[in-house]
């Protein structure tokens, strides 16, 4: 899943997707500056700003929004 998010930070254009994680959560990206593949993990600031979200490989259940990735 790692790998996807990925695919879907380097597309051109990019378009915003969500990250559905396991506990039924979802967590919107929607630009690149604010997300980052560390690893194993994903990590996507908060909406405003202060803090910021890391998500384990083993969490991320699926990913959706962009239909096109390039």
């Amino acid at each position: 899943m790692i790998e996807e998010v990925q695919q879907h930070l380097r597309a051109v254009p990019f378009e915003p997707f969500e990250l559905h994680l396991s506990n039924g959560e979802i967590c919107r990206v929607g630009l690149p500056e604010v997300a980052a593949v560390i690893g194993g993990r994903a990590v996507v600031a908060d909406k405003d700003g202060k803090g910021a979200h890391v998500l384990s490989a083993f969490h991320i259940a699926a990913v959706s929004g962009a239909d096109r990735v390039t």
